[in-house]
């Protein structure tokens, strides 16, 4: 069957397709299409090499910085495609998908979502950018399933930060930064032209650099040492303050895993994050609470705190904050999310993070789990621990790269050794669970309340 798709592709449909698309669209066009056929038939062939191909595309955007190409929905071509072999391939092996309480919490969230939109007409956009995330998800947790995957899959991200922060630093020095009055800022593409993204985005990378630069030898150290040092580099051009409490996150967080004297960490922790403080730039340190955009996002924060108040079931429905404050967002993913899903969304999105951290492996001699596999779930943790904290200040609830990063820790687990990682919970301790998600999600909102209280 592969040999017959492979001919019919290669043979026939692709000059087929060629000598027809050359006689009615642009060149460019033309060539991104046969592209995206000939990556089709590889995903058919080799599901794994469909969910590089999404991170790519998700990471490198083609559809929004080629005009030629706007519109073209490639990512989502891909995805289904590489969702549909994935499931072929599970049918012919007589494989069943991964099933995770982690699943449980994301399918809730993607019904809530989708169910906000009835009183306000936009069901189709939401189904849209919802399934996007869904569908990412099963690609990742069902085709990441041994070591030697989670490693490949690790070395994609790592390659496609390292892409965006190099590209960003090129930009930068080429006249292609963005102008805020006298300040230029580095920026990348598509969604990445923000650069709090870009800054948020690469101190994630720079987590698995780091991890992957301490399980190295020789050469191979040297390499990640500088991909980690170009990471900081790009992330203090973008001149990013979230950018940079993720990047002290991150390293800080780095040392006091790494390192076996706790003590002797923490204080290097500490040192090192005060230098930080004292050779970034004077934008990146000044966290005044009376500068103008920081006091509107805490305005802002109050205003969706009383709209959840107001709608503690429904919210607002998906994609309406905006609608209701004059066109801004919410500049905080968890707001955002409780704002416009309710309770029950913010529960289910919140037990999506607790599965992320909650480690459902049974417990393991030494001989069973080896220190190298600590580090990788160590590092898909600080990674998204990361992003998590810009986006405390940015409103990325709904953006693919941080279901990518939601995604590392549950499959290091599924990975490792070959266990099957976390698994399905149930009777006494799905209550547990839920109460404790229950806990984490009113505390989060009480903390937010409080510091929206004093800082606005």
């Amino acid at each position: 069957m592969a040999a017959i798709l492979l001919v019919l592709g290669v043979g026939v449909l692709l000059p087929m397709a060629l000598a027809r698309g050359l006689t009615t669209n642009s060149e460019l066009k033309v060539v991104a299409l046969e592209l995206c056929l000939l990556g089709t038939l590889a995903v058919l062939l080799q599901p794994f090499w469909g969910l590089v191909l999404v991170v790519g595309l998700l990471y490198v955007r083609p559809e929004e910085s080629i005009a030629a190409l706007a519109g073209m929905r490639f990512t989502l071509l891909v995805s289904l495609v590489a969702l549909a072999s994935v499931l072929a391939h599970l049918f012919l092996s007589r494989e069943k998908l991964v099933r995770t309480p982690f699943n449980v919490m994301l399918l809730g969230f993607a019904a809530t979502a989708i169910l906000s939109t009835v009183p306000n007409w936009n069901m189709a956009e939401a189904v849209l950018e919802i399934s996007k995330l869904v569908i990412l998800v099963l690609l990742v947790l069902n085709l990441v399933r041994t070591p030697q995957r989670y490693r490949a899959f690790v070395t994609t991200l790592l390659v496609f930060t390292a892409y965006l922060a190099l590209y960003s630093i090129y930009l930068y020095f080429t006249g292609g930064a963005m102008q805020q009055g006298e300040l230029a800022r580095s920026q990348a593409t598509g969604i990445f032209s923000d650069p709090n993204d870009l800054a948020a985005t690469v101190a994630a990378g720079l987590a698995l650099a780091l991890v992957r630069a301490r399980n190295a030898r020789g050469l191979m150290r040297l390499v990640y040492l500088l991909l980690a040092g170009s990471q900081v580099w790009a992330v203090v051009l973008t001149y990013s303050r979230s950018g940079l409490l993720s990047l002290l996150l991150v390293i800080c967080g780095f040392l006091i895993c790494s390192m076996r004297r706790k003590a002797i960490s923490t204080v290097l922790a500490v040192g090192l994050g005060i230098l930080l403080f004292v050779v970034a730039p004077s934008r990146m340190t000044d966290f005044d609470r009376s500068e103008a955009s920081a006091n509107q996002r805490f305005w802002l924060w109050s205003d969706g705190l009383q709209q959840l108040y107001g709608r503690p079931l429904t919210g607002i429905g998906y994609g309406q904050f905006p609608e209701i404050n004059g066109g801004w967002t919410a500049h905080n993913s968890f707001v955002l999310c409780f704002t416009e899903l309710g309770l029950p969304g913010y529960f289910f999105w919140m037990g999506c993070l607790y599965y992320c951290f909650k480690r459902r492996v049974p417990k393991a001699t030494p001989e069973e789990e080896s220190e190298e596999e600590k580090r990788d779930l160590v590092g898909a943790r600080l990674a998204l621990s990361g992003f998590l904290f810009s986006g405390f200040w940015l409103s990325r609830t709904y953006v693919p790269v941080l279901y990518l990063l939601m995604c590392l820790p549950v499959a290091a687990q599924i990975a490792a050794r070959g266990r099957p990682g976390p698994q399905q919970v149930k009777g006494a301790e799905w209550l547990r669970d839920c109460g404790r998600i229950g806990l984490i999600s009113l505390g989060s909102i009480l903390l937010i309340q409080l510091m929206t209280d004093f800082l606005k």
